[in-house]
């Protein structure tokens, strides 16, 4: 899996694998975001928590920039998605911190 780094230019980080592209945007499966609160720490939520699809095009004029996601912040994206499972398999709540 090759997951993106992608800043938006309303300043938001979110971490993508990075579908199909043309020369007006690009697909980004399964996108989170990565929040940094000052009372929580660091959290990951889902960016597409309420829609059924798990894509969503971005229009690169949306986009300041995109790298490859750093090896932590692959091992954070896996370690959300796991959770995730294990609520859904459980039944547990949602809302995973």
């Amino acid at each position: 899996m090759n997951l993106y780094h992608i800043k938006l230019l309303n300043g938001t980080d979110l971490i993508a694998e990075i579908g199909e592209s043309d020369n007006d945007g690009m697909i980004l499966i399964e996108p989170v975001e990565f929040v940094l609160d000052p009372n929580n720490g660091l959290f990951v939520k889902n960016w597409l928590l309420w829609s059924e699809a798990n894509d969503v095009y971005v229009y690169f004029d949306q986009i300041i920039f995109y790298n490859p996601a750093s090896v932590g912040t692959y091992n954070k994206y896996q370690q959300f998605f796991e959770q995730i499972n294990e609520a859904v398999q459980t039944n547990l709540p949602r809302s995973i911190h």
